[in-house]
C-alpha cells in the first residue's frame, strides 16, 4: 500500500468519526509524506492544521493508520506546499504566508483582491491566518472556514454570538476574504444590522423595495454584523 493509498484510508475512517466540518477544515489539503520505522510525517497546509492534527486528532489519525499498517507508532505534522519544492525554500515553513502574498499572485492581484474586499467593506487585514484560536472560540473558527470552502452549503445560515471583543467580527470578515481568495468574482457584502435596516426602511418610505430586494439578491455571501 503506498503512502496515498494508506492516507485515503486512513482519512474513510476519520470521517466517520468526526462531523463534516472539522473533517474539511482540518483535513483537506493533507498527505503522507514519509512513513518510515513506524513514525508518519503528515503535510498540512497551514500551521492550524499542524496544531490540532497533532494536539486535538492524534489519536483518531494512529487509530486509523493502525487499521491499515500495524506498524504505526506516532505521527507528527510539518508544513508542506507542493510549490516550495522546486525552489530553494525548505518544505518545513512554519511562517504562515497571508493569502494576498501567495506565490502567483504578484502586486497588481493583491491589489485587486483588496480592492475587492474594500469594496464589499470588508477588512484586507482580517483572515483566517492571523485569527488566535483558543478554546473559547475554536469551534466558531472551525464553523466559519467551513462557510468559506462549501459557500450556500456549510451552516446556511451561520449564527455568531459572544461577548464584545472576543473576534466575531474578525471570523465574519475573514468569511468573506477567503471565498474572495478563492473566487475574485463573487459577490460579497459585509454590513451592519444598524445599516441593514436603515437600508430596508429606506426602500420602504420611498416606495423602493423590488430594488432593494433585486440589489440583495444579486450577493453570493451577506454577511450582517452587531445583530
Amino acid at each position: 500500500m503506498t503512502n496515498e493509498e494508506l492516507w485515503q484510508a486512513a482519512l474513510g475512517e476519520i470521517e466517520l468519526s468526526i462531523s463534516r466540518a472539522n473533517f474539511i477544515t482540518w483535513f483537506k489539503n493533507t498527505s503522507i509524506l514519509s512513513n518510515e520505522n513506524g513514525k508518519v510525517i503528515i503535510g498540512v497546509p497551514n500551521g492550524f492544521s499542524k496544531e490540532w492534527l497533532e494536539n486535538k486528532y492524534r489519536n483518531y489519525i494512529i487509530k486509523a493508520l493502525k487499521n491499515f499498517y500495524g506498524d504505526i507508532k506516532d505521527i507528527s505534522c510539518t508544513i508542506y506546499n507542493p510549490s516550495f519544492v522546486a525552489s530553494d525554500k525548505p518544505k518545513n515553513v512554519d511562517a504562515i504566508k497571508s493569502p494576498l502574498t501567495q506565490k502567483g499572485m504578484g502586486p497588481s492581484a493583491s491589489y485587486e483582491i483588496s480592492s475587492l474586499a474594500i469594496s464589499s467593506n470588508l477588512n484586507p487585514r482580517y483572515i483566517f491566518e492571523n485569527f488566535i484560536v483558543g478554546e473559547s472560540n475554536e469551534l466558531a473558527r472551525a464553523a466559519c472556514y467551513a462557510v468559506s470552502q462549501n459557500l450556500g452549503r456549510a451552516y446556511n445560515p451561520l449564527f455568531i454570538y459572544g461577548g464584545v471583543g472576543l473576534g466575531k467580527t474578525h471570523l465574519l470578515q475573514s468569511i468573506g476574504n477567503e471565498v474572495l481568495k478563492k473566487d475574485s468574482s463573487k459577490k460579497i457584502r459585509y454590513i451592519t444590522s444598524e445599516r441593514f435596516a436603515s437600508e430596508l426602511i429606506d426602500s420602504i418610505k420611498n416606495q423602493k423595495v423590488s430594488e432593494f430586494k433585486n440589489d440583495y439578491q444579486k450577493i453570493d455571501l451577506l454577511i450582517i454584523d452587531d445583530v
